[in-house]
């Protein structure tokens, strides 16, 4: 008989199950399944192969499915990790700038110890005082601390310094007025100063409160005491506790090979409040440089960026400061530029120092070399970008102009 349709054929010869192709595929999987659960449960018989080979193909199949997941879940979580990263690198400027004011620049200080070291800023400071309409004041001072005290906290080194400036103090006054007589030219006024403070850092620090100092002018070099940052403890302290701007002439900074003048200044900025408080000394120079009659320097507004993928948006803050600074009464008749680096701030900063600009962000080249620095000396930038101090302290040996360091107030820092 030939009626296959209600059971399946058992082939004798293969000992293989089959269903009735002529049977709808639904009606002919369940007759399958139901052969394969009354077939007897032997390794070798057809049945068990089949079950065999299902339960492997079901154990890969879900295998692959764990897997896939897992690779997606992976895949997710990259990519949620690269979209944080970007987010935290991607620079966040404040949409309105609030500009410092203009801080004057009339009365000068220059702390003198009586060696060649501390002179290396007279003749920077004197042409600022000329160009500017400014008052000089020279100072000395006469530390009163025990030299075996300091000689126990800071080695035999500074002992021996502490007692040389010591022994100085007769000849301090003397030396002052010989100095001042060098230096005065017609109309320029200049004072002397001698005190005398527990340290000399201190006494610095009295005068430039006591006698409502503009800006301090300081030679750096390697007869200050060079700390681990490779910046003299009474330096550093001047910039840090100070409230005056701070000039610091470099070691390698040399006026004789390369005499200083105001024609090109630029400034460090990255978007933050922090970083534009250099800007109120700029727009004091420019302001008194107007009042004196004086030529007005090229600005160039400079940031650092990280990476090429946010140099555009360091771009985008710098052209719109620059759009903002332009109708000011300071910036009337400067050239003002803004231009974006890419790289580590402290590196680029010193290259721009003292190799300047292949070409502006106009395209040319017709730039004089960078005459003096600006930055913020302290505190974390905004969206915590640049460490002021540390990059401070990176620049200032390694720069051949002088560096004008603002320090902030206290609004500024928040």
């Amino acid at each position: 008989m030939n009626n296959t349709h209600d059971e399946t054929i058992r082939d004798t010869n293969n000992a293989t199950l089959r269903p009735d192709e002529s049977l709808p595929p639904f009606v002919a999987h369940q007759v399958a399944q139901e052969s394969l659960e009354r077939a007897p449960a032997s390794p070798n018989t057809a049945g068990e192969q089949y079950r065999r080979g299902r339960l492997e193909a079901e154990t890969r199949r879900i295998s692959d499915e764990v897997t896939r997941d897992a690779q997606r879940r992976r895949r997710e979580a990259q990519a949620e990790a690269e979209a944080a990263a970007a987010r935290a690198a991607a620079p966040v400027f404040p949409p309105d700038t609030n500009l410092p004011a203009p801080l004057p620049m009339r009365r000068y200080f220059v702390p003198l110890d009586g060696t060649l070291l501390g002179e290396r800023a007279l003749p920077y400071a004197e042409t600022l005082a000329r160009l500017l309409g400014g008052h000089l004041l020279l100072a000395h001072v006469t530390p009163t601390d025990s030299p075996a005290l300091l000689g126990q906290i800071f080695g035999a080194e500074s002992a021996r310094r502490q007692a040389e400036r010591q022994a100085f103090a007769p000849e301090a006054l003397l030396y002052l007025g010989r100095v001042r007589e060098w230096i005065a030219t017609e109309g320029q006024p200049i004072d002397t100063l001698h005190i005398t403070a527990p340290t000399v850092a201190e006494g610095l620090l009295q005068i430039e409160k006591s006698r409502d100092i503009d800006l301090v002018t300081v030679a750096l070099g390697e007869g200050d005491e060079p700390d681990a940052m490779k910046v003299g403890r009474v330096v550093d302290r001047l910039i840090r506790l100070g409230v005056a701007p701070v000039l610091v002439i470099p070691p390698e900074a040399d006026e004789g090979e390369r005499p200083f003048a105001l024609r090109h200044l630029a400034v460090t900025l990255d978007g933050s409040p922090l970083a534009e408080q250099s800007l109120g000394p700029l727009m004091g120079v420019l302001n008194q440089l107007r009042e004196q009659s004086r030529e007005l320097p090229l600005v160039t507004l400079l940031a650092v960026a990280e990476d090429y993928s946010i140099q555009p948006d360091y771009q985008a803050y710098l052209n719109k400061l620059r759009e903002t600074l332009a109708p000011l009464p300071p910036f009337s008749g400067v050239r003002l530029r803004a231009i974006t680096v890419v790289g580590s701030a402290p590196g680029a900063i010193v290259g721009a120092a003292n190799h300047g600009f292949d070409v502006d962000d106009d395209g040319e080249t017709d730039a004089p070399p960078v005459d003096a620095l600006l930055m913020t000396t302290h505190g974390r930038s905004g969206m915590g970008r640049w460490l002021f101090g540390s990059i401070a302290h990176y620049v200032l040996p390694r720069v051949h102009i002088p560096v004008l360091l603002t320090r902030p107030g206290p609004s500024a820092d928040q």
